[in-house]
């Protein structure tokens, strides 16, 4: 990875992470696969896993389908510290 890439990265970064962690927790909850997620927002289950890691830039349209098919605020969870 070039170095302006891991700078640009440095700032979403850390939000993405928090995201999965927000996602892995609600399908840990409500004891869903990744799959199952997958289906419900109309996206593979590699997008998932890579959402999961934590290391995906999502947009907004991403987290809202997120939040859709878990009935979680996801975003909102992520930004409290």
């Amino acid at each position: 990875m070039k170095l302006k890439d891991r700078t640009d990265n440095r700032q979403w970064l850390p939000y993405s992470e928090k995201i999965a962690s927000c996602t892995a927790k609600a399908i840990t909850e409500q004891h869903i696969s990744q799959r199952q997620l997958a289906e419900r927002m109309g996206c593979s289950p590699q997008y998932v896993s890579r959402i999961l890691k934590g290391k995906e830039n999502l947009s907004l349209e991403t987290i809202c389908k997120l939040e859709t098919a878990l009935n979680e605020p996801i975003l909102r969870d992520a930004c409290i510290d």
